[in-house]
């Protein structure tokens, strides 16, 4: 049950990002750790973030975050990832246009 309900709420957090948020890929315990794992990165993913590329595949193995909920304002949340794995590409022509010209405009 608990599961379920924090499967919606990261959904809301980070639907944008990730696909594959549901209860049976997250691991879920009261203390403040969480662990999602086999997610996918989505080709807008990027863009999100403000760069202008696109994501082409994407997979996370594992996301952990531990958050000290007994001590929130004196220990920091930790987000950790494991096997991150981004194949992407340039969002626009423009793009490309735009990094090799401030890739080989500067090397000379």
């Amino acid at each position: 049950m608990l599961e379920g309900i924090a499967s919606s709420i990261l959904e809301k957090l980070l639907g944008d990002y990730v696909s594959g948020l549901d209860a049976k890929n997250l691991k879920f315990s009261l203390s403040g750790e969480l662990e999602l794992s086999n997610l996918h990165l989505k080709p807008s993913a990027l863009e999100g973030l403000g760069l202008p590329m696109k994501v082409v595949v994407g997979f996370l193995k594992k996301l952990y975050i531990r958050i000290p909920w007994s001590s929130l304002g004196s220990k920091p949340a930790v987000i950790r990832i494991e096997r991150l794995f981004v194949l992407a590409k340039p969002s626009t022509t423009d793009t490309v246009h735009t990094l090799l010209y401030l890739l080989f405009a500067h090397s000379f």
